[in-house]
C-alpha cells in the first residue's frame, strides 16, 4: 500500500513463504512493477500448484511478453518442474509458435505430451502435432495428420520412417493413394519401405485400379525376390508392355511361381518372334515337350528346338524332329541335331531317314562315330575273353544297353555318349576326334 516494492520484496524472501511471494506478486503487477513482479513469480513457479492461477493473472493483464520472459527464465531453474516445461510449451503454441518446434526438440521428454496435443491442434500447429504424435507412439495418428494436411505437416523422410511403425493396413492403403495423388514419383519408395508388412495381393490389385502398375515397377523388382506369384505375374506383364525381351526372360528363368500354361498361352498371342520364344521357354521348363517342339518348329526356331529335343531325351520326339529337317531339306540342321541329340537317336532309325531321302552322306560321320564306338567295345570284349574265357556268359555285357548292336548271337553292347562335329563335316568321313578313343564328344555350340 506504501508501493515501497523493492522493501515489499526483500520482507517476501525473508519470509519465505508461498503466500507472501503471491500477494507481493499481484501487487506488483497491478502498480505495473514488472521487474519485482518477476523477482516474485520466480519463486512461485517452481510450485505446480501456483503455476496455473500466475499464469493466468499475467494473461488477464494483456502482459504476454513478461509471461513468456518469466516462463523461459524459470526452465532454467534447479526446481523447475513438468507443468514449467509444458505450460512453456503452451504458450509458445498460442503466442510463439515458431519457437514451438525447438523447445519440443529439446525437452519433449519433460512436458506433459497429451496436453501439448490438444494445444497443437487447437492452434493448427499440424507439424509440431505430428512430432508430439511420434514421440507418444501414435503412429496412426501422425500418419493421418500428415495425410490430412500434406501442405505443413508432411515430411517425406519422416512419413517412410513412421509409416514402418504402423500396423494398420487400411492405412498402408490409405498412404498409397496419398502417394499417387501427393506424391506420385515417390511411390516407389514407399512400397518398398512397406514391403516386409504388406499384403502384396491387396496392394496390387489397389495399384491396378488406380491404373499405375508399370510406373511401380521398382517396387516389383524389389518384392519379386519373395518369388510371389501375384508380384511375378504383375511384372512380367510389365515387361510385355514393355517389350523387354531380356527382362522377361530372365524373370521367368529366375522366379518360376506363376500361371505358367496362361503366360505361355499370352505370348504366343504377341506378334514378336522373341515372346514366343520365351513362350516355347516356360512350356520346356513345365516339361511341356511335344508342344515345346511343334511350337519351335512353327516359328522356324531350329536352334531352340535341337537343343530343347535333346533335353527331353525322348527318342521319338529326337527322330521326328530328324524327319522334319530332312523334309525341309536341311543338311546342316541335320547335322546339328546329330550331334546334340547322339545320345537318344536309333543309328538304324538315321540311317534309314537319310538313306530314303539322299541325306546318307550327311549322316556318315555320325554312323562312322557309332561305328567306331561299337568297334572298341568288341575289341575290349574280346581281350577280356582271351584272359579268361570262363567268364564269358557272366561278363559278356560290359556296359549298360543303349543302341543294340548283334554279333554272331544274343550279345547286346551300348552306344555310349558320343559325338560328330558339325562344324569339321564337309560331305566326307573325317578322321575321327583325338578325344572319341577315350569314348567322350567335344562340346562346343555348333551355332557358333
Amino acid at each position: 500500500k506504501l508501493k515501497e516494492y523493492q522493501f515489499a520484496v526483500e520482507m517476501a524472501r525473508k519470509a519465505n513463504k508461498t503466500k507472501m511471494w503471491r500477494v507481493v506478486c499481484i501487487a506488483c503487477l497491478d502498480a505495473g512493477e514488472y521487474r519485482f513482479a518477476h523477482i516474485c513469480a520466480l519463486s512461485l513457479v517452481i510450485h505446480p500448484e501456483e503455476l496455473e492461477n500466475l499464469v493466468r493473472s499475467y494473461e488477464e493483464l494483456g502482459l504476454v511478453q513478461e509471461l513468456l520472459l518469466l516462463i523461459e527464465a524459470s526452465v532454467n531453474l534447479e526446481r523447475a518442474h513438468m507443468g514449467v516445461f509444458t505450460e512453456l510449451a503452451i504458450l509458445y503454441a498460442k503466442y510463439k509458435p515458431t519457437k514451438l518446434k525447438d523447445h519440443l526438440d529439446l525437452y519433449w521428454t519433460r512436458i506433459n505430451i497429451p496436453k501439448v496435443l490438444k494445444n497443437c491442434e487447437k492452434y493448427n500447429l499440424w507439424s509440431e502435432l505430428v512430432f508430439l504424435y511420434d514421440k507418444y507412439e501414435e503412429y496412426d495418428n501422425a500418419i493421418r495428420t500428415m495425410i490430412r494436411h500434406p501442405a505443413t505437416a508432411f515430411n517425406e523422410p519422416q512419413f517412410r520412417d513412421i509409416i514402418q511403425k504402423v500396423a494398420n493396413h487400411e492405412l498402408y492403403q490409405e498412404s498409397i493413394n496419398f502417394y499417387y495423388e501427393y506424391k506420385p514419383f515417390m511411390l516407389n519408395d514407399l512400397l518398398i519401405v512397406l514391403t516386409p508388412r504388406i499384403d502384396h495381393s491387396k496392394i496390387i490389385n489397389q495399384l491396378k485400379s488406380l491404373n499405375i502398375i508399370p510406373a511401380c515397377k521398382g517396387y516389383l523388382i524389389y518384392a519379386q525376390k519373395s518369388n510371389m506369384a501375384v508380384i511375378n505375374e504383375a511384372i512380367n506383364d510389365v515387361y510385355v508392355e514393355e517389350e523387354a525381351y531380356d527382362d522377361l526372360r530372365l524373370s521367368v528363368e529366375s522366379f518360376n511361381n506363376f500361371d505358367a500354361v496362361k503366360f505361355a498361352d499370352k505370348l504366343e498371342q504377341q506378334p514378336s518372334v522373341e515372346f514366343r520364344r520365351i513362350a516355347i521357354f516356360i512350356r520346356k521348363s513345365s516339361n511341356r515337350w511335344s508342344q515345346t517342339l511343334e511350337m519351335a518348329k512353327k516359328d522356324g526356331l531350329y536352334d531352340d528346338a535341337i537343343i530343347y529335343a535333346a533335353e527331353s531325351k525322348d527318342t521319338d520326339m529326337a527322330q521326328s524332329l530328324l524327319d522334319h529337317f530332312i523334309e525341309i531339306n536341311r543338311p546342316d540342321y541335320v547335322v546339328s541335331h546329330l550331334y546334340f541329340s547322339y545320345d537318344i537317336l536309333k543309328p538304324d532309325q538315321v540311317l534309314e531317314s537319310c538313306w530314303l531321302n539322299n541325306m546318307s552322306q550327311y549322316c556318315m560321320p555320325y554312323m562312322i562315330q557309332y561305328m567306331k564306338e561299337c568297334t572298341s567295345r568288341l575289341d575290349a570284349v574280346e581281350t577280356r575273353l582271351k584272359k579268361d574265357p570262363d567268364t564269358v556268359e557272366e561278363q559278356s555285357v560290359i556296359y549298360p544297353i543303349g543302341h543294340t548292336l548283334m554279333i554272331g548271337g544274343s550279345n547286346t553292347f551300348s552306344a555310349p555318349t558320343g559325338g560328330i562335329n558339325p562344324q569339321n563335316f564337309v560331305g566326307q568321313p573325317q578322321p575321327l576326334h583325338p578325344s572319341m578313343n577315350s569314348f567322350t564328344r567335344p562340346r562346343f555350340n555348333p551355332f557358333s
